[in-house]
């Protein structure tokens, strides 16, 4: 009996690498010439990091300056009546695949087919006013805050990047005369294998970076958060409320598709009836809407220390992430382009 005596392979080391091949090698679902999808791919990671640096910024910026207001506003009664229903045959389908030729030759062929519909129904309700009542609610002066300033930041510089990378795309084709990536050499084999392992290690270093960095600043907002709050306890006559069953519509069911393609052709299980409950007023005697103290604690922080760090961390993640992609990206770029010929 033979014995494979060889060393195991590193795991995290093909893991790193994997990562990398993702980088460096995918397609992202495009089928632009390596160098165009380069283009865009830099552009757009590049984007998403720088954006997110801008957004956190401004975002400690407005939270520096919130203010909480306190507002007092109307509020309608409302009593809810069942007025019908509306239907909606939503199409399931299921992907087949299967492998023609052979050789070279061979390709996999998929096709959608129609298994059945989802039948969904869901109620028309009216609502009708019978009274008002008042009630506070607190504001915040400022809506951006450094979590939600970073994520926007975040998108709106990708979606600013992957369009300014279409318009270099554009203008590079426009240049060469309609020979895209005309300016980026093919790597060699060995070299690609090299900037497998460069690129999985900036992609996982950057995300590891990101998650640190994004949950001390995450922490570091939710302890202004924390110092800014106002906890207010108030006091108010509201409605009461009593959730009631006001009717009923069709139950939700599969109809299987038996091959002629039109809902309500196939066949369905399931069916029946579904009741529909509402929070309906109470009334007095009289016929007015029986009214009762409330009070309420109002906390005006939007997030703490703790669950600040974990937005944070999972925000700043992405963003390093997004980091390194562009790092191994522009390596590879660097590492694509002509060499000058020496002269003789």
């Amino acid at each position: 009996m033979l014995l494979n005596l060889r060393p195991n392979p590193n795991p995290a080391g093909d893991f790193v690498r994997q990562v990398g091949k993702k980088v460096i090698d995918s397609d992202f679902g495009t089928e632009l010439p390596e160098a165009s999808r380069d283009t865009l791919v830099l552009a757009t990671t590049g984007g998403a990091v720088l954006g997110a640096a801008v957004g956190t910024f401004l975002g400690f910026q407005s939270q520096g300056g919130n203010r909480v207001n306190e507002e007092w506003r109307t509020h309608g009664i409302r009593h809810p009546h069942l007025t019908g229903y509306s239907h909606s045959a939503v199409p399931d389908y299921d992907r087949v695949c299967h492998y023609e030729g052979s050789g070279e030759e061979r390709r996999e062929v998929c096709r959608d087919e129609l298994d059945g519909w989802w039948h969904r129904y869901s109620p028309r309700i009216r609502e009708d006013q019978v009274g008002t009542y008042t009630a506070p609610e607190f504001h915040n002066s400022k809506w951006a805050e450094p979590l939600l300033g970073g994520f926007l930041g975040a998108l709106g510089g990708g979606l600013l990047g992957l369009g300014i990378g279409i318009g270099a795309n554009a203008l590079k084709h426009s240049l060469n005369h309609g020979e895209a990536g005309a300016s980026q050499n093919a790597l060699p084999e060995a070299k690609r294998e090299q900037l497998h392992g460069t690129a999985g290690m900036l992609a996982l270093g950057g995300a590891a970076v990101g998650m640190v960095g994004g949950g001390v600043l995450g922490h570091v907002a939710g302890v202004v958060e924390q110092a800014q709050k106002e906890v207010h306890t108030r006091e108010w006559m509201g409605p009461v409320l009593q959730n009631q069953r006001i009717g009923e519509i069709p139950s939700d069911y599969y109809e299987h598709n038996v091959g002629l393609g039109f809902p309500g052709l196939g066949i369905g299980f399931g069916r029946g009836s579904s009741g529909v409950y509402r929070d309906v007023p109470v009334y007095n005697a009289d016929g007015t809407p029986q009214i009762q103290r409330v009070q309420h604690t109002f906390d005006t922080a939007r997030y703490g220390p703790v669950s600040g760090a974990i937005m944070g961390g999972l925000i700043g993640g992405g963003v390093g992430l997004a980091a390194g992609i562009a790092g191994g990206t522009l390596l590879k770029m660097v590492e694509s382009r002509p060499k000058d010929k020496p002269q003789g």
